[in-house]
């Protein structure tokens, strides 16, 4: 996508080299204990079977808030859930994803109900899924000037829906909000 005004070039292109683990690369309220014989899946832990997970547990259950299974769908590819996918041929419980009071204290959150730590738990385990079955696509935008000068750019940004990406691109700099709002209206003529 690409749109020109006052000078400058906007172009926004799929990135190909974001793709970041969000287990790795992001911080989590939840830990993902994963157990599989063909996989390496969730949080590296020094956890590494179900018999020291429970012994943990026990060890721990002071500081458990909540814990839910995790269960994988391996057919043509890998998706992880919280619910069951109800197919004995190719699925199977492979673990939990567990949020501790540990976890919050660690990224600042304390006064956490119950539910909101469900509904979080559920995202991160959507995300996971979504990084392992390779769905999400990340976008950059360049800015040039004239003679085709870069003048900014910036990665990362997901693809949910075309009016927030490029909301969240022009917060990065407002200065040229305006070839974002451009963009936006040309894209929105294409599908008119």
């Amino acid at each position: 996508m690409e749109v020109r005004k006052n000078g400058l070039t906007l172009r926004v292109d799929k990135d190909i080299s974001f793709n970041l683990n969000p287990r790795e690369n992001f911080s989590n309220i939840g830990t993902m204990f994963c157990f599989h014989r063909s996989y390496r899946l969730g949080d590296e832990t020094d956890i590494k079977d179900t018999e020291k997970f429970n012994d943990w547990l026990q060890e721990n259950k002071d500081n458990i808030i909540l814990k839910l299974p995790l269960f994988l769908y391996d057919h043509s590819g890998i998706c992880i859930s919280t619910s069951d996918f109800n197919d004995p041929w190719d699925s199977g419980k492979v673990g939990h994803i567990v949020c501790t009071k540990e976890n919050l204290e660690k990224i600042g959150l304390k006064n956490l109900s119950v539910g909101k730590i469900k509904e979080q738990l559920e995202k991160e385990v959507k995300e996971y899924s979504d990084y392992l079955e390779g769905n999400k696509t990340y976008y950059y935008f360049s800015i040039f000037d004239k003679k085709h000068n870069l003048i900014d750019s910036c990665s990362g940004y997901k693809y949910e829906n075309l009016k927030d990406m490029l909301h969240e691109m022009s917060k990065y700099d407002e200065e040229y909000i305006f070839l974002f709002n451009a963009l936006l209206k040309k894209e929105n003529q294409n599908y008119l």
